[in-house]
């Protein structure tokens, strides 16, 4: 790691060091393609604080955890790509239960296939078999973009949107995702 990385990992944890890191909590985290001084500070400090990274691919994510300095040992690296997600996101599940914090990196659609309504309409149907698991029924919504459930305990026309998905991709890799 240069000076410039550990400076830029201090000044992560100054500035996100305070806002709450819930246990239990999977974090959709950007990261750069091609210039590394493009990940933000927030992304820095979570991928600092997760117990284990997500990714497509282990190698490539590795390589830019160590650019940053943070290193970690290949069974904090899981990898979940169209090969295995069924597996890996039951693995995802099994961890986020036993309360850790699972940090997911972005997508290279050029994997995939390039079709941006079907990765946000995969996306939304991962996290309604998501909330499933926890006895959640999230629904979509013509209209509006994201994951909804309904709150009868509120009214009952009351709802809240539970997942925002927002996409925005250079060369086919997603930068943005599920908040």
């Amino acid at each position: 790691m240069s000076a410039s990385f550990a400076n830029a990992l201090a000044a992560a944890h100054e500035a996100a060091g305070s806002q709450n890191h819930p246990a239990s909590t999977l974090y959709v985290v950007a990261t750069p393609i091609g210039n590394l001084a493009d990940i933000s500070l927030r992304a820095l400090h979570v991928l600092a604080r997760v117990d284990v990274v997500a990714c497509e691919d282990t190698r490539h994510t590795q390589q830019l955890l160590r650019a940053y300095g943070l290193d970690r040992p290949g069974s904090q690296l899981l990898a979940l790509h169209q090969h295995n997600e069924a597996e890996a996101a039951h693995n995802v599940l099994e961890r986020l239960g036993q309360g850790q914090r699972v940090a997911y990196v972005m997508l290279d659609l050029s994997r995939r296939k390039r079709d941006v309504r079907g990765y946000v309409s995969a996306l939304e149907t991962w996290l309604i078999e998501t909330l499933e698991e926890f006895n959640l029924r999230g629904e979509r919504r013509e209209d509006r973009v994201g994951v909804w459930i309904k709150r009868p305990d509120r009214g009952p026309a009351v709802e809240d949107k539970i997942a925002a998905l927002g996409i925005r991709l250079r060369r086919w890799v997603s930068f943005h995702g599920i908040s």
